[in-house]
């Protein structure tokens, strides 16, 4: 089920810029950081919250999500859009709307940008809610006028909810997978709904194999063994991530390889701990 993974909604006391106030099309951007304020995860993104205003009747909005360069700004390059239609948003000052994106990975400690857009006539323009004092750690506001072609900074912190994650296992996040696999994984096969698959297949073996249901159980098991666990469960899809696409690996496939037999033998100790039934029963406090 999605959820709110990022996001900034406290202190709104002004408008961002109104677009196209001078017969240009100016860009409205709010940088963030994934980890400031909510979950610190790797996410598939299915939609994004905004609380705006329209006066006039703009055209249609476009709310595209970039990449960020080192400062901040956006990288000019959509990794996802949507739009919302100029009869769906109100004059009533302050309204969220939810926006449905195409879908694209946002990565843990990422930094982005929502950049907002519209075609419009003079006079006619959406306003974002901001929070003047800029008490947003993760990034800020920035413009953008077509006729000088530049980014600039603006003081306050915009409105905004980042909602993503369908990301369904328990014995180990969706990062702990997709860091096991490496740097060098697949983007398509760390899409999260394939490794949350994965996970659950992975899940699934740990309880056919030591013959327990750790995922019914998880909630009283200790810390310590939720760590064993979360190593077994990692490197299992780990090593379907790796398999599922080894192109992007150095030496043909060496290092796929390499890591997929480093990642056995963790999985074989992990297992034979958690099957042995000495160590079940101090485990789960079976008699």
């Amino acid at each position: 089920m999605a959820s709110v993974i990022e996001f900034y909604v406290a202190g709104e006391d002004s408008n961002g810029s109104a677009m196209d106030a001078d017969n240009t099309i100016d860009r409205l951007a709010q940088s963030f950081t994934i980890g400031t304020t909510g979950t610190n995860t790797t996410f598939n993104l299915s939609s994004v919250n905004i609380k705006i205003f329209k006066t006039g009747t703009p055209g249609n909005l476009s709310i595209e999500i970039h990449e960020t360069f080192n400062d901040g700004t956006p990288k000019g390059t959509a990794i996802s859009s949507g739009t919302i239609a100029v009869g769906s948003v109100g004059t009533v000052t302050g309204t969220w709307y939810e926006i449905s994106m195409s879908t694209a990975t946002l990565k843990a400690n990422g930094k982005y940008a929502i950049v907002l857009s519209a075609t419009t006539s003079t006079g006619n323009t959406y306003n974002w809610r901001v929070d003047a004092g800029g008490g947003y750690a993760g990034g800020n506001t920035w413009e953008n006028d077509e006729t000088a072609g530049e980014w600039a900074a603006t003081a306050g912190d915009a409105m905004f909810e980042i909602v993503g994650g369908d990301y369904a296992g328990t014995l180990c996040t969706l990062a702990d997978a997709i860091n096991k696999a490496g740097a060098n994984a697949s983007a398509i096969g760390s899409n999260e709904t394939l490794v949350s698959n994965f996970v659950r297949q992975a899940e699934g073996t740990i309880a056919a194999v030591t013959k327990f249901d750790w995922v019914d159980a998880y909630a009283s098991i200790s810390d310590d063994v939720k760590y064993i666990l979360n190593d077994v469960a990692s490197n299992l899809a780990a090593i379907y991530i790796i398999s599922y696409d080894m192109s992007g690996y150095t030496a043909d496939t060496v290092e796929a390889e390499t890591m997929i037999n480093v990642y056995r033998e963790s999985i074989a100790r992990g297992l034979s701990l958690l099957k042995d039934q000495e160590v079940k029963d101090f485990i789960t406090g079976d008699a």
